[in-house]
């Protein structure tokens, strides 16, 4: 539990990362009694807006808030849609799930970054029959991937033609 209280903090603290801004962050938080955590409304699995299938990083930042000693109150925003906006503009102290990778960071150097709390990897999702086993055989193909997601960042530093959706599951249909 100790390791997600790091990261609430780490989040809290923003981009003054002193000492005085890590406890007025947290003493601002425990005074308002909820911690502001954004999240996307459709990215399952790792969040939801639907309360019977929350998601697993909802779940985490509940267990957050609690350790804080305080509610959690989610502000839905979709990741598509410039992710970090809500974040700088303080609709919330915590946007969790985003990428680590330094090249997301370049140009935001008020965010702070946790550990990486879970580790992702993906995979090619083909026909059985298909001749496709490495991104690299797709170079002259169309990968469906969704906007804005760690695949859709993957695909296009590797300069690989990206068809662009919504939601996973448009890009899976």
């Amino acid at each position: 539990m100790r390791s997600l209280l790091v990261l609430a903090l780490a989040a809290l603290l923003g981009a003054a990362g002193a000492e005085a801004a890590h406890h007025e962050g947290i003493q601002a938080v425990r005074a308002r009694g909820y911690l502001r955590v954004c999240a996307d409304p459709a990215n399952l699995p790792y969040s939801s807006r639907d309360p019977a299938t929350p998601g697993f990083e909802v779940e985490l930042a509940r267990l957050i808030a609690a350790e804080l000693g305080v509610s959690v109150r989610l502000e839905w925003h979709p990741t598509f849609v410039r992710a970090l906006r809500p974040l700088r503009d303080g609709a919330c102290e915590l946007f969790m799930g985003l990428p680590r990778d330094l090249r997301f960071r370049e140009g935001n150097p008020w965010i702070a970054v946790s550990r990486p709390y879970y580790v992702m990897r993906h995979a090619l999702v083909v026909r059985a029959e298909a001749p496709y086993r490495r991104l690299e055989d797709l170079a002259d193909r169309r990968i469906a991937v969704e906007m804005a997601s760690l695949a859709e960042f993957h695909i296009a530093y590797r300069e690989l033609t990206r068809g662009l959706y919504r939601t996973q599951a448009e890009a899976f249909a």
